[in-house]
């Protein structure tokens, strides 16, 4: 499972990752003591699709048996950013249909 990173000297976290057409994307584990996550989604040509979190233990995040939930915009076809406040411990991103893009800034 891919984990926000450190990007560079700077001191948030990031992500940035395609999914395809009907796909749901590798889950982002988020680091402890990370409270803040801007999370976005970018449709390619003409895709659509929706952002979800979950508050589950990070064991069940590796044992696949998270409770996801959608992010308030629900399924957007525009670029479309969010912020996320509180101890999340997982996103991820499901394309509706073509091609998103999410991506993931927290700190």
């Amino acid at each position: 499972m891919p984990t926000l990173t450190r990007a560079g000297t700077i001191t948030s976290h990031y992500y940035k990752g395609n999914v395809l057409d009907g796909v749901t994307g590798p889950v982002v584990l988020i680091p402890d003591g990370i409270r803040t996550l801007s999370v976005g989604i970018v449709p390619i040509d003409g895709g659509s699709g929706k952002v979800q979190y979950t508050l589950s233990s990070p064991a069940d995040v590796e044992a696949d048996a998270a409770t996801w939930r959608d992010w308030p915009s629900g399924v957007v076809s525009a670029v479309t950013d969010d912020t996320l406040t509180g101890p999340v411990t997982a996103v991820r991103a499901i394309s509706a249909s073509g091609e998103i893009r999410l991506e993931v800034v927290g700190g």
